[in-house]
């Protein structure tokens, strides 16, 4: 009974454990080209990819800095939801999982100045039934796209940061953003940014109301930047977007400022 109750009380440390530094590993920082950040997104050439294969991607990415080289991670197969922010139950979620990773191991890319070289994003996953986990890693030719210096163009941000986006183009949006948070604000064509997000919508009034103010909304509710956003028309025709980007946790702080306030000075009138 003693032996019983000291293997129950491992299996328990064991799991807080690996829960914090599963924790911890999402907390680390992603850093790469913008090349390829919009590559991930939707690439000019080759396979797109889905929400979970993207997520996945960026969650390698991160460990890859961290540890200054693509060494494979070694993850607990039942971890894989928390790591891409989803829900999975039943019996058939594991296997769902593992063709997941199969399907992602195939997929193929071009980036935009090397349109004959075709990349692939992560190596085949290895599998451990035994230990019920799996052992991922970054394709090799990635590494000069994640490893860059401060003056490239580059996407930076906290992989925690879009574990719980969950609409369809908040990420996309989102990568796009944080490409531009240096700069504070971001202009955009119309037509542009039409393909930027993949193109899906041929009017603009569709591609806001599917498109921007759903992801915004996410966006500023969830992560640590806050946006606002102003279309350009000319002719009654909108021809561009402009964002304004902020750091939300700011934003955050200045509305309770707001609301206090406006608080107190309802007080004052009623009394």
């Amino acid at each position: 009974m003693a032996n019983l109750l000291r293997q129950t009380k491992d299996e328990i440390n064991s799991k807080q454990k690996r829960a914090e530094a599963l924790k911890k590993d999402c907390k680390r920082l992603v850093v790469q080209l913008n090349t390829l950040s919009q590559q991930l997104q939707y690439p000019t050439k080759g396979d797109v990819l889905t929400s979970n294969e993207r997520k996945l991607i960026l969650f390698l990415t991160a460990q890859a800095i961290q540890q200054k080289r693509l060494t494979p991670y070694v993850v607990k197969i039942s971890d894989l939801p928390k790591i891409m922010g989803i829900k999975l139950s039943g019996g058939t979620y594991r296997k769902r999982l593992i063709k997941t990773l199969e399907n992602l191991a195939y997929k193929k890319f071009n980036i935009v100045h090397q349109p004959h070289t075709t990349m692939l994003w992560i190596q085949f996953p290895i599998f451990h039934p035994k230990e019920h986990t799996v052992e991922l890693r970054l394709h090799k030719d990635l590494e000069p796209f994640i490893y860059v210096g401060s003056k490239d163009p580059r996407t930076i941000f906290r992989y925690n940061e879009i574990i719980c986006l969950q609409k369809k183009h908040s990420v996309d949006l989102y990568l796009l953003l944080c490409s531009a948070t240096e700069l504070g604000k971001w202009k955009e064509n119309a037509k542009n940014f039409s393909a930027l997000i993949g193109g899906a919508y041929s009017r603009f009034s569709d591609i806001e109301e599917y498109v921007l103010a759903p992801s915004v909304e996410e966006i500023n509710q969830k992560t640590n930047i806050f946006v606002a956003y102003k279309l350009v028309t000319e002719k009654r025709k909108v021809t561009a977007i402009e964002f304004e980007i902020k750091d939300n946790r700011r934003e955050q702080i200045a509305r309770k400022r707001k609301k206090k306030k406006q608080a107190k000075y309802q007080n004052v009138l009623t009394d």
